[in-house]
C-alpha cells in the first residue's frame, strides 16, 4: 500500500496545508494510506481530530513521517538548510514548491537521495492542468 504523508510547513507566514481532510477521504477511499504530521493543518484550521476522522494517521515524529513516505507532500521547499532533505527516504517521492531554477543545490541534494521531485510551480496554469490543483 503506497503512503503519502502530509508534511506540517515550518516556514514563518505559511498557513497553508499540502492537503485538506476532504481530499484525504478521497485518497483512503482507493486504498491509500495517509499520514499526516501533528499539526500539519493546524494553521489551515484543520485539527488533527479531522484528518484522523477521514481515516488518516496523525504522526507526532517528524523524522519517522518523512522516512516512511512513499510520497511526501509540502508546500513550501525542505527546510532548515535543507536538513529535512536528510529526512527523505531513498527513492521517495517530494511533491512541494521547489524553485528549481533558484535552487539548484537544493535539487542536487534530492538527486543524490534518488528523490523524485515535483515542482508544483512549474505545472501549466491552463485548464487542462487544472486538476493538478
Amino acid at each position: 500500500m503506497i503512503k503519502i504523508a502530509i508534511a506540517r510547513e515550518v516556514e514563518v507566514g505559511e498557513n497553508r496545508v499540502a492537503m485538506s481532510p476532504d481530499v484525504v477521504t478521497r485518497l483512503i477511499k482507493q486504498g491509500v494510506e495517509v499520514l499526516v504530521e501533528t499539526g500539519a493543518g493546524e494553521r489551515a484550521f484543520f485539527a488533527d481530530e479531522a484528518y484522523e476522522a477521514v481515516g488518516a494517521r496523525v504522526v507526532a515524529d517528524k523524522a519517522q513521517l518523512w522516512g516512511e513516505a512513499d510520497v511526501l507532500l509540502k508546500v513550501s521547499p525542505p527546510s532548515e538548510g535543507d536538513a529535512e532533505i536528510d529526512l527523505l527516504r531513498l527513492g521517495s517521492v517530494l511533491i512541494s514548491f521547489l524553485d528549481p531554477l533558484r535552487e539548484p543545490a537544493r535539487m542536487q541534494r534530492l538527486a543524490g537521495k534518488q528523490v523524485t521531485a515535483f515542482s508544483m510551480e512549474l505545472i501549466p496554469r491552463t485548464t487542462r492542468a487544472q486538476s493538478m490543483d
